[in-house]
């Protein structure tokens, strides 16, 4: 029982992801997001037919209503907090992200500090 790769958002919207401080809905865990997102294709058609839970063969169905209306800011937050924004405005020239090589002047005193003698002398290969 798994998820499409496009309802990774809603399940973070619903579950929540404590590595990346996403909230989700309180109450709600990763076996009950699974199954919603079984019945629903995302979180706006859970919502807009929230009656529809009544009639699944889910345990405790008038309290998991009950988390999902008190919840619903933090799951549409939630969600938007797990989606990647592909229309960010980034500019770049590909010709500035080519290697360049090593630093010497940069990288030389830090690896002395840290005691990477051999990766020191292999900065004059890194160079080209």
């Amino acid at each position: 029982m798994g998820v499409h790769p496009a309802q990774i958002p809603d399940l973070l919207g619903l579950q929540g992801d404590a590595v990346d401080n996403i909230p989700g809905v309180k109450g709600i865990g990763s076996k009950t997001a699974l199954a919603l997102l079984q019945v629903f294709p995302n979180l706006e058609a859970l919502y807009a037919d929230l009656g529809l839970l009544e009639t699944l063969p889910l345990r405790n169905v008038k309290t998991l209503r009950q988390k999902l209306e008190a919840g619903q800011e933090v799951a549409f937050l939630s969600k938007r907090l797990a989606t990647i924004a592909l229309d960010a405005p980034v500019v770049y020239a590909p010709e500035t992200l080519r290697y360049q090589g090593a630093e010497a002047a940069a990288v030389t005193p830090l690896f002395a500090e840290l005691g990477f003698r051999r990766l020191a002398q292999r900065i004059a290969r890194w160079q080209s």
